[in-house]
């Protein structure tokens, strides 16, 4: 019974903590031990079996106090360790934002530290201001601008910086600040800001608004005082310029017949003087020289009439359909003398150009082409050659080259080819000239729509190619 009762005992202790087990298992044991006690009819075995429901019934309360306790335990435990991994949770959460936030900060910091480095190494004065004006943010260069430090700047308003007679800035702002439109301010007028001494400051301001929580106006300001002094500079040089050109039009306009006349009279007697037959040979040659200057000089007043014509803009041109063939040929015809001069051998093909019109006026064409060729015979060596050639530019141009053989021209002495007077070292030869030929005729063809152009080597001679306009048929002549 004893080893019964230590077994029970054991299997209570055992499985106190499943209850229902206990009630399934050891009390039908137990039951059936205390009901075999009391069919023994002695007092020992009723005896035992009375102290073996006393026994398990104190086995049983102790057994459920050992569950009861052994559950609680169990449910703190549970709940402690739930209440630990919400805890690890929350502080991995907590610590996952702090990094977060860290890095936003510091991100942040960095962003607003480039956008004021950004700002610092602006060429021009910036001022940020918020939708109600005022000023939140301004560089060193406003700083110099206006003459206020940073901080009086940021204790104001922008109106604080607009001239008193401007009432209407701060509704143009609030204008601005509701249906913002970026970009450069009143680009046909000059505004002005105010300088802290009270002077006004001529500016340029382009305005523009900076994306975020709250409304900014960035302002970017230039000090445009030394551009408008440059402009009233060149505006004043430029009316200086045209007064001396009309001035000098006018004084050459003025001494062409102030020297023609004489100079007529000159060319004129020593003519007459040449006919009386009693000069001697030392005379006539000397009446030569005097004709002969005296045609230089009237031809060098003509030229300059003509180029100070041409830059007053008082030059009238025909325009006409003109066969280039007829032109050619009449200005070969006037520089024939020439050519003879120096026997100069002439290769040119007239029936090229038959039915070739080009849109010119005859008289400044004809011009042109007797200066290039009296150039080609003067500028080329005795026995030399001129070669005229006509060829098809683009669509509806065409082009006359005229080449010589003379000593050529230097690509830097090209460079100066077209300026006025600039005979390019040639004054000091004997070949007469004025050095304004070629700036006439160029001016000439580019008025005429056309171009001149040159291709020279040194040694092999040089090539001066014209280019105008191809007309299909003679045509009305027009004003040009």
């Amino acid at each position: 019974i004893l080893i019964i009762a230590g077994i029970t005992a054991g299997s209570i202790s055992s499985n106190g903590t499943m209850l229902l087990g206990y009630f399934a298992f050891q009390v039908p044991v137990l039951l059936t031990l205390v009901v075999w006690l009391l069919l023994q009819q002695t007092t020992a075995y009723t005896q035992l079996a009375i102290l073996t429901v006393f026994y398990s019934a104190m086995l049983t309360a102790l057994a459920k106090r050992y569950r009861d306790q052994f559950v609680m335990l169990y449910e703190v435990n549970a709940k402690n360790k739930t209440l630990i991994s919400d805890l690890s949770a929350t502080n991995q959460q907590l610590q996952t934002e702090i990094s977060t936030r860290r890095l936003t900060e510091d991100a942040l910091r960095e962003s607003e530290l480039r956008f004021r480095n950004i700002i610092e190494a602006a060429p021009d004065a910036m001022v940020l201001a918020n939708g109600d004006g005022d000023i939140v943010l301004a560089n060193q260069q406003a700083v110099k601008l206006f003459g206020y430090s940073e901080e009086e700047l940021l204790a104001n308003k922008v109106e604080f910086l607009v001239p008193d007679r401007y009432i209407r800035h701060a509704d143009f702002r609030q204008n601005f600040t509701h249906k913002p439109k970026p970009g450069k301010m009143n680009v046909n007028l000059t505004l002005f800001a105010k300088h802290r001494d009270g002077h006004e400051i001529p500016i340029d301001i382009s305005l523009n608004t900076v994306p975020g929580k709250d409304i900014l106006v960035s302002s970017s300001i230039r000090d445009i005082s030394d551009h408008l002094q440059i402009e009233n500079d060149l505006r004043q040089a430029k009316e200086e310029a045209e007064q001396a050109n009309q001035a000098k039009s006018d004084f050459l306009s003025r001494m062409n017949h102030e020297l023609r006349t004489p100079l007529n009279a000159i060319i004129g007697f020593s003519q007459v003087l040449k006919l009386v037959g009693t000069n001697s040979p030392q005379q006539n040659e000397q009446l030569t020289e005097i004709y002969l200057a005296g045609k230089h000089l009237l031809a060098l007043i003509n030229e300059m009439l003509d180029i100070a014509k041409i830059e007053a803009g008082h030059i009238e041109l025909t325009m006409d359909s003109v066969k280039l063939g007829d032109v050619l040929n009449e200005s070969i015809s006037l520089t024939k003398p020439l050519m003879d001069k120096h026997q100069i051998q002439l290769q040119f093909t007239a029936s090229e150009l038959d039915d070739i019109y080009v849109q010119a006026d005859r008289t400044r064409l004809k011009q042109v082409f007797i200066n290039l060729l009296s150039n080609a015979c003067k500028y080329n060596q005795d026995n030399g050659k001129i070669t005229i050639k006509h060829s098809s530019a683009v669509s509806g141009r065409t082009s006359i080259s005229i080449t010589d053989t003379g000593p050529g021209i230097s690509p830097e002495a090209q460079v100066n080819l077209f300026q006025p007077f600039n005979r390019l070292g040639a004054e000091n030869s004997a070949i007469e000239g004025t050095g304004i030929g070629l700036t006439i005729s160029k001016k000439l063809l580019e008025m005429m729509h056309g171009t001149i152009t040159v291709k020279s080597e040194v040694g092999r001679g040089s090539t001066f190619s014209v280019e105008l306009r191809q007309s299909a048929a003679p045509g009305i002549a027009q004003r040009a």
